[in-house]
């Protein structure tokens, strides 16, 4: 799987160059994609506050502001239509619909639907079953991927682990947890512990997966710089899966 969310496409900063060359390596290794919120911007409407000409896309520069990201960014993404999984909500997609009255991810989706791609539209958390079926047709234990877009204001010292240590207080049985929202790149793993059924102990590993954003925010200036934010990684996480023993063993590597 390729994790992604905030890959903020229509940005004139986002590094398009940088998510193709994902993208392009998921397609190459049929990974399945899924985006945790926030692939569009859309910031730059007459409504919002946060408009700025210079920040505007030649090619969006027209009266069907929303209509243009939904249609020019299925037209971006069609080469990927195979390989693409969940598509969520962020904050810059709720804000449209709060004012418009139309979610224009779940509008990407169904374009994308519509030239043959699975692609599932997903809410601003949920989760996915991932179901695995060995040689020989055996199926080891599904395994749960929890995402929530993430929350809250840059965390520049703790990196959002308060934030995890707070969902861990609430949320249970994910075996992967995938959020974004705040630009950082980080990974950690923690262990479980539980009884079975059968009473037998069973530990195993959660994943706490937070992916970056596609936008070079310190050299596009501006908010970031005002507000003595250095430079962030950028990009999202590769998740292997491999089977042990009729046990799935999860491998985390950032994307380069």
């Amino acid at each position: 799987m390729l994790l992604l969310s905030d890959v903020h496409w229509d940005n004139i900063h986002c590094d398009r160059a940088l998510i193709k060359r994902h993208l392009d390596q998921a397609k190459d290794r049929k990974a399945v994609v899924t985006c945790a919120g926030d692939f569009f911007c859309a910031m730059q409407g007459r409504w919002d506050k946060r408009a700025s000409k210079s920040d505007l896309r030649p090619e969006l520069q027209t009266e069907n502001y929303l209509d243009a990201l939904v249609d020019q960014a299925a037209e971006w993404l069609l080469p990927y239509k195979d390989i693409l999984g969940v598509w969520g909500d962020g904050n810059h997609e709720t804000g449209i619909v709060k004012r418009h009255e139309t979610n224009i991810a779940d509008r990407l989706c169904d374009r994308m639907r519509s030239m043959g791609s699975q692609v599932r539209h997903g809410g601003y958390c949920g989760w996915i079953r991932l179901r695995f079926t060995e040689p020989g047709g055996r199926h080891p234990e599904d395994m749960l991927l929890f995402y929530h877009h993430g929350a809250g204001a840059d965390p520049a010292v703790t990196k959002g682990q308060i934030e995890q240590e707070r969902m861990a207080a609430w949320l249970r049985g994910a075996d992967i947890v995938h959020t974004g929202h705040i630009h950082q790149h980080t990974y950690t793993r923690t262990m479980s512990v539980s009884l079975s059924g059968a009473n037998k102990v069973v530990i195993k590993p959660i994943h706490w997966i937070r992916s970056g954003s596609y936008i070079d925010s310190y050299q596009a200036g501006g908010y970031h710089i005002e507000r003595n934010r250095g430079p962030r990684p950028m990009g999202g996480w590769w998740v292997k899966f491999s089977v042990r023993n009729h046990q799935i063993v999860t491998e985390v590597t950032a994307t380069d």
